[in-house]
């Protein structure tokens, strides 16, 4: 008999766990089982399949389809809550008074129907700043707009559906909003694969950068480094999901630029492992990004922008890049042998992202 249960409401079916959100669900929702807490899980379907591996792992699991009609432009309320808004799971999380952990403002269309001792919201970005960024990195006039739109829309609902109301917050950054616009928030980092560290001692002579292609800022930072590396005597690999065709022609004919389309996750983790440097680049911050904590568990060295710096203690794991200086910080570090004494410090940190330690400290925070 489980000593305790819980609902958690996802805003998409969270296996296969292969994008950053519904990493943070699935790993939550294994460490509750192997602590024996039920979940009952609720998850919106739009083009994700049922999953047995879920089933096996939760008390119960509903699904429910996202209404995906264009009707839901014309709210008031944001897309991604209207198109989630759905009877039916009110009604089921109505059926006793287990407390509640909404994943994302996404799936809060309810929320104000049931009593806030009960309900908890998992932030993973502060989303009007998330689509702000969307909008200024878009090229396609009509998603610049629908981007304009939703980020207005989006201010507003945040601004209102904090207030008063239990948070758990992905990073120091966005636990600084959520306080500041009157949440009870909590820093719970974000969960994961990563049980130990596990960094080679010897490297290959190559650079890496990863992520998945069909986000609009991996793509413009792929772009920028296959610019960068066009001018540097140095190999970089690209690997992740869904290539476009302009990044794989901007890097043809560049005999030291690889692109790898969608590699396998055993395959990306040894990409990781291997590389003499890994890199991030971003021009806007949000949230921990979960690939940079699976490189931080893997790889030797992780040359980052400023913007990636949302926790003070990632400063002490990574090397921060100005944005100016991305090509000489870069042969710089290629070529310095790694101090192997610094894996004792980053180990003693990145206790803080364990997923026993995430969840004990949602477990304080939510059974008090």
């Amino acid at each position: 008999m489980h000593k305790k249960q819980l609902h958690i409401v996802s805003f998409d079916v969270p296996f296969p766990a292969n994008y950053g959100g519904v990493i943070d669900v699935f790993y939550k929702i294994k460490s509750m089982h192997q602590e024996r807490v039920g979940v009952i899980l609720h998850c919106f379907q739009y083009g994700r399949e049922k999953s047995e591996e879920l089933e096996s792992i939760c008390e119960k699991v509903y699904y429910y389809k996202r209404k995906m009609n264009w009707l839901g432009f014309f709210s008031k309320t944001p897309f991604i809550v209207y198109s989630r808004k759905n009877k039916e799971l009110l009604k089921n999380l109505m059926k006793d008074d287990f407390p509640i952990i909404f994943e994302g403002i996404h799936t809060t269309a309810s929320i104000s129907k049931i009593n806030k001792k009960r309900t908890f919201i998992r932030s993973h970005n502060i989303e009007w700043e998330y689509y702000k960024n969307l909008l200024i990195s878009e090229k396609n006039l009509f998603k610049k707009f629908f981007f304009w739109v939703e980020h207005i829309k989006l201010k507003l609902y945040e601004t209102k559906i904090y207030k008063d109301q239990n948070a758990l917050a992905i990073s120091e950054k966005d636990q600084k909003w959520l306080i500041n616009n009157g949440a009870n928030a909590v820093l719970v980092n974000p969960f994961h694969r990563n049980e130990s560290i596990k960094i080679l001692k010897k490297t290959d002579d190559y650079v890496l950068y990863h992520g998945n292609f069909n986000v609009r800022d991996n793509e413009d930072a792929a772009m920028y480094f296959i610019e960068l590396f066009k001018f540097l005597p140095i190999k970089l690999k690209i690997a992740g999901l869904n290539p476009s065709k302009k990044m794989k022609s901007s890097a043809f004919g560049c005999n030291n630029i690889t692109v790898i389309d969608s590699p396998q996750d055993q395959k990306m983790i040894q990409l990781i492992r291997d590389a003499r440097l890994n890199l991030f680049y971003s021009t806007h911050s949000s949230g921990v990004k979960l690939k940079l904590i699976n490189a931080l568990f893997n790889a030797q060295r992780c040359l980052v922008s400023h913007e990636y710096l949302v926790n003070s203690d990632l400063s002490l794991m990574c090397i921060s890049v100005d944005e100016d200086n991305w090509k000489g910080k870069i042969e710089e570090e290629f070529n310095r042998n790694f101090n192997f004494e610094m894996i004792k410090n980053r180990e003693e940190i990145l206790n803080n992202y364990s997923c026993s330690f995430n969840i004990n400290k949602v477990f304080r925070f939510i059974f008090q």
